[in-house]
């Protein structure tokens, strides 16, 4: 391949057509934190704050995805499981981010501790919940000294500042290594964290469904570090709700997050998106997919696949959308695909791919690069390998490849077999359309 790259009148880059993998508020995990087994069901956030493993602290990022007045903030819970050795040195707690004149920016902290009142050490073994802790007037739970109130006191005591004021950043925050009650003297304290609610916005850390005739129905926005498939003929519905790839414990992500398990699939109504993953090359079976139907008809509407990547990597894999059929030529039964009403942004290879014996339909979809960019060669949209796609009325911008040795297109057509496209708008592409084979102008659905 790289031969016949080389034969072209400039060379792009384009996604081969390589193997597929068998089968609530917006959060990230920072610090020294993992998806473990043992939640409370499932899967569960593993924080850890140990002083010989940098960087000493770790936690759960679970920004609003829209400023919550304080007066509105009705529910905060969370379940937790000290798994070693105890509470203490105010660890573990929450931290709510206000914003007390409207710009958006948080100017400063309330901490709530976690744990017996009032001492706040000595937490039990297992799991247990917070309850909802506002409105709490345990002694000591709430810590208001960077709004002018006081280090040790209820949540009825807020500075108006606060009850004026709204919340922009949530965390929880596990960083008790210096303190001997939460350590027992090892310098490593260890707690878990599942079903954190958000005014009724539950976060989990492994993805549930509620099944109905066909229907799986996202339950709440949730992390995965494996891929999650998608039964034959079933619609995955994610009620709006977002899908987070993460990496399993002491391994790297491998595969699509959402994939086809049978001959038909339908994705709609979900947001795709990865966190902090390793930069680690992959081919084949492995490479990084953010929704990948492979061998399937169906459809992909109305989703949004954003930062599904690596973080700035050259790796050739990150698709945001990527629908796939042997042969990878003109020799095969096209199976009908319906990409429509799409939002991909920053992906790290290809917004929308359709390879080999597919017949797609690609209509009405935002594709948006990270470009300039220096790192790799991304494109838009790209029909290839004997595909044969219908493209109208999608806005693709920013591939664009700064080095001069590969070209990143809007619309990448590679042996192709028949491409009808029209009403596309395209700015902010090293270039728009780049036709290495299309096959023709004509729809061969």
């Amino acid at each position: 391949m790289k031969r016949l790259l080389m034969c072209l009148p400039f060379a792009t880059a384009l996604t081969l057509a390589g193997g597929g993998m068998a089968a609530a508020p917006p959060h990230a995990l920072f610090g020294d934190a993992a998806i473990v087994a043992g939640g409370n069901p499932g899967k569960a956030a593993r924080i850890r704050s140990d002083a010989s493993v940098a960087p000493g602290f770790g936690g759960v990022s679970f920004p609003p995805t829209s400023p919550i007045a304080w007066p509105d903030l009705a529910t905060l819970s969370a379940d937790f499981n000290v798994t070693d050795d105890g509470c203490g040195g105010g660890s573990p707690r929450i931290s709510l981010g206000v914003d007390t004149d409207n710009d958006g920016v948080r100017n400063g902290v309330v901490h709530i501790a976690i744990g017996p009142s009032p001492s706040f050490t000595g937490c039990a073994s297992g799991w247990q919940s917070t309850g909802n802790l506002i409105g709490n007037e345990d002694a000591g739970r709430y810590d208001f000294s960077q709004f002018g109130g006081s280090t040790f006191t209820t949540y009825s005591n807020a500075p108006t500042s606060v009850e004026n004021g709204q919340v922009v950043t949530a965390i929880i925050v596990v960083d008790g290594s210096w303190n001997a009650a939460a350590t027992g003297g090892d310098s490593e304290q260890t707690v878990l964290v599942d079903n954190i609610n958000v005014n009724g916005d539950v976060i989990t850390f492994d993805c549930s469904f509620t099944v109905a005739g066909t229907t799986m129905t996202l339950d709440g926005d949730c992390e995965t570090d494996a891929t999650i498939s998608v039964p034959d003929g079933f619609t995955l519905d994610g009620a709006g709700h977002t899908i987070t790839a993460v990496d399993p414990e002491g391994g790297h992500f491998l595969g699509a997050v959402v994939k086809n398990g049978g001959a038909t699939a339908y994705v709609t109504n979900v947001t795709v998106t990865a966190s902090s993953l390793a930069d680690v090359c992959d081919s084949g079976d492995a490479r990084f997919r953010g929704i990948l139907f492979d061998g399937a008809a169906g459809s992909i509407t109305n989703t949004t696949v954003v930062d599904l990547n690596q973080g700035q990597s050259g790796c050739q894999e990150g698709n945001a959308i990527e629908v796939r059929n042997a042969p990878f030529d003109t020799t095969g039964t096209d199976l009908a695909v319906t990409i429509s009403g799409n939002t991909a942004t920053n992906y790290q290879k290809n917004g929308i791919t359709a390879n080999g014996s597919v017949a797609a339909t690609i209509v009405g979809n935002v594709v948006t690069g990270a470009g300039p960019v220096d790192y790799i060669a991304q494109n838009g949209i790209q029909v290839g390998f004997g595909a044969t796609a219908l493209v109208h009325d999608n806005v693709v911008s920013g591939n664009d490849y700064t080095p001069e040795t590969f070209v990143a297109c809007g619309l990448l057509l590679f042996e192709a077999d028949g491409v009808r496209m029209f009403r596309n708008t395209y700015f902010a592409n090293e270039r728009d359309v780049c036709m290495f084979g299309r096959g023709g102008g004509q729809f061969k659905a």
